[in-house]
């Protein structure tokens, strides 16, 4: 092993801290913090290859990669438009939280220079 996935999922995995704390009559509270600054340097590097690699005529093979958003910014999303947890990969609410990182806000997490993208 210890190929470029590797050592990507090691980074973006390593990111992740979780934290549980107790309350008050048997309930608790489990707080998620992601580091998103390894997939907004990884889109930036996407970007910059996009426009690298672009032929003459300014266009690209049919698949590429265009965002890669943390789990952490799908959940604030999803809580952002009212989707429960459980409900963030039903496929009316995918089609919502994509919609929603689509918006200028998200554009770091873009790893294309295309200004419509999924359009």
């Amino acid at each position: 092993m210890g190929g470029k996935l590797d050592r990507a999922a090691q980074v973006l995995n390593g990111s992740v801290r979780q934290f549980y704390h107790e309350g008050p009559n048997g309930s608790f509270t489990l707080r998620t913090y992601q580091d998103v600054e390894p997939h907004l340097e990884h889109c930036k590097r996407l970007r910059r290859a996009e426009r690298e690699n672009r032929g003459s005529a300014g266009k690209r093979g049919d698949w590429h990669h265009t965002m890669s958003i943390p789990q952490n910014v799908i959940y604030a999303i999803a809580q952002r438009l009212g989707i429960p947890n459980a409900r963030i990969f039903d496929k009316e609410e995918q089609k919502r939280i994509i919609a929603e990182a689509k918006r200028s806000e998200f554009a770091g997490f873009r790893a294309t220079n295309d200004k419509h993208i999924g359009k």
